[in-house]
């Protein structure tokens, strides 16, 4: 995919997770497992504004996150950008809509407040409407998108 038309369901839905999201802060610093640099991760994460950030800079901790690196917290507050970088089509693992699914599932979402779950339900559930628009063979598809 690429990027959503301004004022398609696509577009508001990512809009939607970023309001919704919006009161997570950014980490002070992010824990992590010996075998992850937390120092370089944290410096990548935190050099740019969160909606500015590359899937250069966040794809390290988008692969990483809950598995090995920081805490459900520190996870919803990039999950707007992870959502987006996804939707956007961003190679990097942390961006593939199954692995994302299961760090929601992993971070028990579904007990997670209303309108943080309807949000994300609703941009799957675009992007899943927004490949079905899309010929299978023109281009990469997204079939991680009908995850819900």
């Amino acid at each position: 995919m690429t990027n959503p038309e301004p004022g398609s369901e696509l577009a508001g839905a990512v809009e939607r997770v970023y309001d919704v999201f919006a009161s997570y802060p950014p980490p002070r610093l992010l824990h992590s497992s010996p075998i992850e640099d937390a120092e370089a991760i944290f410096r990548a994460v935190s050099s740019d504004k969160l909606r500015q950030l590359s899937g250069e800079k966040l794809g390290t901790y988008a692969g990483s996150a809950i598995w090995t690196v920081g805490d459900v917290d520190d996870y919803r507050h990039f999950l707007p950008r992870v959502l987006e970088l996804a939707i956007q089509g961003e190679p990097s693992m942390g961006f593939d809509a199954n692995v994302i699914a299961a760090k929601l599932e992993k971070t028990s979402w579904r007990d997670w407040p209303s309108e943080e779950q309807q949000a994300v339900e609703a941009l799957f559930q675009a992007a899943w409407r927004k490949t079905l628009t899309k010929h299978p063979d023109k281009g990469t598809q997204f079939p991680g998108w009908r995850a819900w």
